[in-house]
C-alpha cells in the first residue's frame, strides 16, 4: 500500500509539471485522480484499506468512475480448517497463513452538487457527491495443504492446492462525501456501503469433496469510511 501511495504522489508531480500553471480549477477540469484511506467494518471485523480512483467528467455535474481497492482484513482466524485428511487418512496441514487480501475493480458513475463558496476571498469550495459503482473481485482463494513424511532422515513435503468453489464475482456500494476543494485539489470525507462480502472468495473451500470452511456469519452489509485527496485536471 505504500507503493500504491508513493506512485500517485509521482503521478501528481508529473501531471503538475506537464500542465503548468492554469487558471482552472476543481469545477472546471474535466479529470479527476483520488486517493482515499479507509476503514472497514464487516459487523466486528475491521479492515484497512486504500484506493485509486480516476473520474471523468462527461457533464458539469455528472461523470464517469473506474479505480482499484485493496483490503487488508484484521481478523486472519476465519480460513480453511487449519489440518485435513484425504481419502486415505493422511493428514495435511494448512501452509498459507490465510492472510484476507482483497483487490477489487470499481466502475460506476460520480455525481456532485453545485459548490458553496466558503472563506473571506470566497476561494472555498464545498460541494457533495455521490458516487454509485459495481465491485468486480477475484471470487474463489486457492489454498495450499501439505503432507509432511520423513525419510532418510530429511523431511519431505507432498503439496496439494485447493480452491473455493461458488465466490461472488459482483457487488454493489454507494458512496457519499462531503468535500472541501480550493483551486485544483479537493479533500474528502466520505462514507460507503456495500453488500460486499470479503469472506466469500473462502466459504466453501472443499477437500477431497469435503467442506473444511469452518461456518462464520453474513452480514447484509459492509461499511466503510474514508478520507481522500484528489487532483483536478
Amino acid at each position: 500500500m505504500k507503493k500504491i501511495a508513493f506512485i500517485f504522489c509521482l503521478c501528481l508531480s508529473v501531471i503538475h509539471l506537464f500542465a503548468g500553471e492554469r487558471e482552472e480549477d476543481f469545477k472546471t477540469n474535466k479529470n479527476v485522480l483520488s486517493l482515499s484511506s479507509s476503514l472497514f467494518a464487516y459487523g466486528s471485523e475491521p479492515a484497512l484499506g486504500l484506493e485509486v480512483s480516476y473520474i471523468r467528467y462527461i457533464g458539469k455535474y455528472i461523470g464517469v468512475m473506474t479505480g482499484l481497492a485493496f483490503q487488508n482484513w484484521m481478523d486472519n482466524d476465519y480460513k480453511p480448517n487449519t489440518e485435513v485428511s484425504d481419502g486415505k487418512g493422511q493428514k495435511y496441514t494448512l501452509y498459507d497463513d490465510g492472510k484476507l487480501l482483497r483487490g477489487n475493480w470499481l466502475i460506476g458513475t460520480n455525481f456532485r452538487t453545485p459548490s458553496v463558496s466558503l472563506g473571506r476571498e470566497r476561494d472555498y469550495q464545498l460541494f457533495l457527491q455521490c458516487e454509485p459503482a459495481l465491485i468486480l473481485t477475484l471470487p474463489n482463494e486457492a489454498f495450499s495443504y501439505a503432507h509432511y513424511t520423513e525419510e532418510g532422515g530429511k523431511i519431505k513435503g507432498e503439496f496439494r492446492s485447493v480452491r473455493n468453489k461458488g465466490g461472488d464475482v459482483v457487488f454493489w456500494r454507494v458512496k457519499s462525501a462531503l468535500s472541501l476543494g480550493i483551486d485544483q485539489l479537493a479533500f474528502s470525507l466520505g462514507y460507503t456501503i456495500s453488500n460486499q462480502d470479503p469472506y466469500s472468495g473462502r466459504r466453501n473451500v472443499c477437500f477431497d469433496g469435503h467442506k473444511i470452511s469452518p461456518s462464520r456469519g453474513t452480514y447484509k452489509f459492509l461499511h466503510e469510511c474514508s478520507v481522500s485527496l484528489s487532483y483536478s485536471f
